[in-house]
């Protein structure tokens, strides 16, 4: 049985299936009495491929060299989050006889890890250094191929938050993280909607559930980030500033991200935490990469998204979610120092416009309801631009 310690730790709501949850400063100490209270050992570590394998990888050997596979000297770094990484960490760990996997870095690492011990039936742990997503601990996995695509994995058995990592990652990508949670709002909306048009989905998400759901994803993290926000402008603060109130939103943040994993655990599925909003974020950078060109990061479009979701609620359907307009929302993410617009993405109006169609028709061929398809039968491309021109998205 895992121990837990650390100042700050999540409440008994996700006691019994994530067994250590510690977010602090200073929390990476901790991975070394995690492998010594529970006997853990031939552990493998692997990172990303920049700096947390030049400065963080030496560190984790040093601190839990008497638990490491033999001869590993040197933590493994993970470039990106394709079938070809998930490959070569399967290897790693079936040459050196590993039995816990290691995953400290951002998303594409995290994910990679995740991956690869779910198929060798395998425990992780996660380390992330950036909060930049919610996949930080959760059972889904993001993998790139001729398209992104999801699927199911493992809880980690420990997830390990080191604020005073997390806190030094690049700012856009905190706020990455935050749309990411906000977009709660969106995607857990367009759930209850799709509930009240799928018997299966009513069989599958019954009061009880869904109560839990919306309690984990909106409650606590969605609209909890945003009061954050508020108080934060009120106090002309940004989220990574070192005063009290600014740190207290990051442990926030980090509680929310991992509350929206547990979420997805709850559900059994991505689709509380994957509306409209991550198909369209999906179908942008697709078309990017399809062109040869850097994708996007995957919070700044899904906030974007979510601003577009957000009005068509409004507008076609004369409600809100959760009570947060889009003009709102807009201006919070505008406060944050987040893109809102094409421009501010480094987008054209083009990309966006075919980005949502595509994801319309992607929502349709995976059987998963969303609002968009409810607009029209096929969403056209006047409707898209109109959709995106009121929103302000594009101009």
């Amino acid at each position: 049985m895992f121990l837990v310690f650390g100042e700050f730790m999540f409440s008994s709501e996700i006691s019994p299936y994530i067994r250590v949850r510690a977010i602090y400063d200073g929390a990476i100490g901790l991975l070394r009495r995690i492998a010594e209270e529970n006997e853990l050992k031939n552990m493998y570590i692997f990172t990303g491929s920049g700096y947390t394998k030049r400065k963080l990888g030496p560190r984790l050997v040093r601190l839990l060299h008497d638990y490491l596979v033999p001869n590993h000297e040197e933590a493994i770094g993970i470039k990106d989050a394709t079938e070809g990484y998930v490959r070569m960490v399967e290897r790693v760990a079936k040459r050196s006889g590993a039995e816990v996997l290691v995953a400290a870095g951002g998303g594409k690492t995290i994910d990679t890890v995740k991956l690869a011990a779910h198929r060798l039936k395998l425990k992780w742990i996660s380390t992330p250094t950036v909060l930049s997503h919610d996949g930080i601990a959760s059972p889904r996995v993001s993998i790139v191929g001729d398209k992104e695509y999801s699927v199911k994995a493992d809880l980690p058995e420990a997830v390990v938050i080191d604020l005073r990592i997390a806190r030094r990652a690049p700012y856009n990508l905190t706020v990455a993280g935050f749309e990411d949670v906000v977009a709660k709002l969106s995607s857990v909306k367009n759930l209850t909607l799709a509930i009240k048009e799928s018997k299966r989905l009513q069989a599958k998400y019954d009061k009880k559930t869904m109560g839990r759901i919306e309690s984990l994803m909106i409650d606590k993290s969605a609209l909890k980030l945003l009061e954050d926000v508020k108080q934060l402008e009120k106090k002309n603060l940004q989220l990574n500033s070192y005063h009290k109130f600014a740190k207290d939103a990051f442990i926030d943040l980090a509680e929310s991200l991992l509350r929206c994993g547990f979420g997805m655990h709850i559900a059994d599925s991505s689709q509380p935490a994957s509306g409209p909003e991550h198909l369209w974020a999906h179908s942008v950078n697709h078309i990017l990469r399809s062109r040869g060109l850097k994708p996007k990061i995957h919070g700044e479009l899904v906030g974007v998204g979510t601003i577009a979701s957000l009005y068509v609620l409004e507008d076609f359907f004369n409600t809100t979610a959760y009570e947060v307009t889009w003009k709102n929302f807009q201006q919070h993410l505008r406060y944050l120092g987040a893109p809102t617009n094409a421009e501010e993405l480094g987008l054209s109006k083009k990309i966006l416009i075919d980005a949502l169609i595509d994801a319309a028709e992607l929502g349709h061929k995976r059987r998963r309801f969303t609002y968009l398809e409810e607009i029209s039968d096929r969403l056209t491309e006047t409707l898209a631009r109109g959709i995106l021109r009121q929103s302000e998205i594009i101009q």
